[in-house]
C-alpha cells in the first residue's frame, strides 16, 4: 500500500498493526484462492506448491 511498511500504514490509517497484518493476510488469502480457481479453470498451474517435508 504506497510502499509502506505495515507500522507507518497502521500509524496513517489510525489502526494498530495487528489489524493490518490481519488485513493483509486475508487479502494474500483471497488471491491465492481466485488464482487457484482460474488456473484450475484454464488447467495451468502458475503458483508455487508448498514444500513437502
Amino acid at each position: 500500500m504506497d510502499g509502506l511498511s505495515i507500522r507507518k500504514y497502521a500509524e496513517a490509517h489510525q489502526l494498530n498493526r495487528g489489524s493490518v497484518d490481519y488485513q493483509q493476510k486475508k487479502f494474500f488469502s483471497a488471491l491465492a484462492s481466485l488464482l487457484k480457481e482460474r488456473d484450475e479453470a484454464e488447467g495451468t498451474c502458475r503458483l508455487l506448491k508448498p514444500a513437502q517435508k
